[in-house]
């Protein structure tokens, strides 16, 4: 060996969930493993929130806090709409099941993603506003 001698760290507090042996002269935060776990946990933790932060600023369909129910049902529905209007196998399988064109199919699928949840629910302090639907010809 190298010289150095292992023990087990024998403070009550720092046993709990180590189960390995380890080099341990002083109880010196600094030089105590469960310090060091403690303080890469933290970092993974920023790590990871900042991870989720530049993704959702990268990816509208992700979510925030903020996110409403609406909002994530019109983005889960616009993903499902534009991979199934992407991915031919998906889209001739739906024209196959409706007995459509494919490329009818496409624009359906298109055409849905405008409101795929419906208009959005009426905003505190406003009143809700329905417009006349038209008639096609």
């Amino acid at each position: 060996m190298l010289g150095l001698r292992f023990q087990t760290c024998s403070r009550l507090e720092h046993l709990q969930g180590i189960s390995i042996l380890k080099p341990c002269n002083s109880h010196r935060p600094s030089r105590c493993l469960k310090y060091h776990q403690h303080n890469n946990k933290m970092a993974d933790k920023l790590r990871n929130q900042q991870e989720l932060e530049r993704l959702q600023a990268k990816f509208i369909g992700t979510g925030h806090p903020d996110t409403t129910s609406w909002e994530w049902k019109t983005n889960i529905h616009r993903d499902t709409y534009s991979s199934i209007a992407g991915h031919p196998p998906l889209l001739s399988y739906i024209a196959l099941a409706e007995n459509e064109p494919v490329a009818k199919v496409r624009v359906q699928m298109i055409r849905k993603m405008l409101q795929p949840a419906g208009p959005p629910p009426p905003r505190e302090g406003e009143e809700a506003f329905v417009a006349p639907r038209q008639e096609e010809s």
